[in-house]
């Protein structure tokens, strides 16, 4: 019974963290406004989310994209919801797009959680509108308050 009850309880804390989360922001996404060049934004941006865990495996001109493995409960109840035992250890990717606004910076972000299957399939699911989504608009924010406080 205790088992039913746990596995009740564990099928719905992952549906609600699946749940849309709105974001006070233009877009309802999120978003920052900074005003260093992008350069700069950029090179704070890469601090601060290497300091949280992440490893940068991308960078163009406008964009940078992180990513590091989940950790190993947030990892099995991921592949409870999307995949099975078969599946790789999933990866939380985040994506930051840095566009120049005259004398300002806007920063967009994006998260996603991926996996790939025993036979090479990869499981990608958006999380930008959930629960992570919130989680990300709060570390921009500390992106952009430490960029205010770096006034070089």
């Amino acid at each position: 019974m205790l088992k039913h009850f746990l596995l009740s309880l564990l099928t719905f804390s992952i549906l609600s963290s699946c749940g849309d989360y709105s974001i006070a922001t233009p877009s309802g996404r999120p978003e920052v406004v900074v005003s260093p060049p992008i350069g700069r934004a950029k090179s704070i941006a890469i601090q601060a989310m290497t300091e949280s865990g992440y490893t940068l495996t991308d960078q163009t001109s406008n964009m940078l994209t992180f990513e590091r493995s989940m950790e190993p409960g947030e990892a099995a109840i991921y592949l409870m919801a999307v995949g099975n035992a078969y599946h790789a250890t999933p990866a939380v990717t985040l994506r930051l797009s840095f566009v120049q606004l005259g004398g300002e910076v806007k920063i967009y972000g994006a998260v996603r959680a991926s996996t790939q299957g025993p036979f090479g399939q990869a499981r990608n699911t958006d999380l930008t509108r959930g629960k992570s989504g919130q989680q990300l608009q709060q570390g921009l924010e500390r992106i952009k308050n430490r960029i205010a406080g770096d006034r070089r």
